[in-house]
C-alpha cells in the first residue's frame, strides 16, 4: 500500500509528492515438506531398479520371440519334409551346401513315394545321417551318390532344365529302391525320420565341418 503524507497548502496545492512504499505480507500456508523431493530431485535408487526391470522384460520378450522364430521353422521344415517323402540324405546334402535348394526341390518336392520303401529307408538312412553329422567319410561316400540320384530324378521331373540323365542315378534309384522296398516289406518298422530335427538333436543347426 502507499502511505501518503502530503497536505493541503494555503494555496490549495498539496505539498511536493512524498510516498513510500510499504508492500503488504503475504501469508501462504504450506504444508508438511520435510519428505518432499527438491525440484529436480532423481532418485537413483528407483530409477535403476525401473531399467533394471524393462533391460528384462526386453531380454524376456526377445527369448520369446527367439523361441517361436525357432518352432515356426521347424514346423515349416516339417512340412517341407512331409511334402518331400520324408528324405533325409539329401536333406542333409542340402543342409551342408553340396545339394543345391533347386535341384532339392525338383528331386523331391512332389514326389510320391511307396510306403513300404520309405520305411526300409528310414530304417537305415536315419542312422546314416547321424553318422555324417559326426564324421567326413560318410559324407564323401553319400555326396556323388545322392547328387546323381537327385540329377536322375530331376531330369525326370523336369526334362527342360536338367536334359542330360544321370546313369549312376538311374542305378542308385532302381538298386537302392529295390534295397528300401526288401527292407521295408520284411522289417515293417515305421522309424521316426523327424527326431533328426527335434526332439533329442533340438541342437539344430549341427556342425558341418
Amino acid at each position: 500500500m502507499y502511505d501518503d503524507k502530503r497536505t493541503i497548502q494555503d494555496n490549495g496545492l498539496l505539498t511536493p509528492k512524498q510516498q513510500t512504499y510499504r508492500p503488504g505480507l503475504i501469508s501462504m500456508k504450506l504444508g508438511n515438506t520435510a519428505n518432499k523431493p527438491d525440484a529436480g530431485h532423481i532418485n537413483i535408487d528407483q530409477d535403476k531398479a525401473l531399467a533394471d526391470y524393462r533391460y528384462e522384460q526386453q531380454l524376456a520378450l526377445g527369448q520369446q520371440q527367439f523361441q517361436q522364430s525357432q518352432q515356426q521353422s521347424a514346423a515349416q521344415f516339417q512340412q517341407q519334409q512331409a511334402n518331400a517323402g520324408g528324405s533325409v540324405i539329401c536333406t542333409e546334402l542340402k543342409r551342408l551346401g553340396i545339394m543345391s535348394q533347386e535341384l532339392y526341390e525338383q528331386a523331391h518336392l512332389g514326389r510320391p513315394v511307396n510306403q513300404c520303401v520309405l520305411n526300409g529307408y528310414h530304417l537305415w538312412a536315419v542312422p546314416y545321417v547321424e553318422s555324417m553329422r559326426n564324421w567326413s567319410l560318410p559324407r564323401l561316400i553319400a555326396k556323388p551318390l545322392a547328387l546323381a540320384w537327385a540329377y536322375h530324378r530331376a531330369h525326370k521331373l523336369a526334362p527342360d532344365q536338367y536334359p542330360k540323365e544321370s546313369l549312376l542315378g538311374l542305378s542308385v534309384h532302381v538298386i537302392g529302391g529295390t534295397i528300401c522296398w526288401t527292407i521295408g516289406l520284411f522289417i515293417p518298422v515305421k522309424v521316426n525320420w523327424q527326431s533328426l530335427y527335434t526332439g533329442r538333436n533340438s541342437g539344430y543347426p549341427w556342425p558341418t565341418q
